[in-house]
């Protein structure tokens, strides 16, 4: 039984701000509640979704600061990361594409993970760009998963289209 819950604050297309849609945040939000130590970067929504349906507080990494309301919520700059006080035991990203190079987002997630290449990571990206995330995150051992999001307001996601966005993960999806 799927919830619906509006998005507090409206997608900010000019920063990459894409929303998931309900299914996409059911799946992942059952995911990340079986992690003991869950971390969110860019995924303010899935942050939301927790907080409201299952009082799940975690951190939530965010530029936005329309959820700073959120228990866990840390304004984030994937420019410039800093760790948190305690490695995560899965990282769930949803980053901008053009915004953020693949070298700059895994120098960033390398951080939050204290630099230990086989923390969990279930990164979403464009399918069309995966020998590019495979390379340039070799070193967590990404590999590309069956599991495709959906977005509230792209419509082109689906299998084979050009905005296909698929989950790279180095742990199960």
């Amino acid at each position: 039984h799927t919830v619906c819950y509006p998005a507090a604050v409206d997608e900010n297309h000019q920063a990459e701000q894409y929303f998931f849609d309900d299914a996409t945040l059911d799946a992942l939000a059952a995911r990340v509640m079986r992690a003991s130590s869950p971390m969110l970067v860019c995924a303010p929504l899935l942050g939301r979704r927790l907080w409201d349906a299952h009082r799940v507080s975690l951190p939530v990494l965010d530029a936005d600061r329309r959820f700073d309301d959120l228990p866990g919520f840390v304004e984030f700059d994937l420019h410039r990361p800093r760790p948190l006080e305690s490695p995560p035991d899965l990282i769930v990203c949803d980053p901008p594409f053009f915004g953020v190079s693949l070298s700059r987002l895994f120098r960033a997630l390398r951080t939050l993970a204290h630099g230990d290449l086989r923390t969990p990571i279930i990164l979403f990206y464009l399918r069309r760009r995966a020998s590019a995330v495979l390379g340039t995150f070799a070193p967590f051992d990404l590999q590309l998963t069956d599991l495709r999001a959906g977005y509230r307001t792209v419509q082109d996601t689906g299998p084979g289209q050009r905005n296909e966005i698929v989950a790279f993960a180095n742990c199960p999806v």
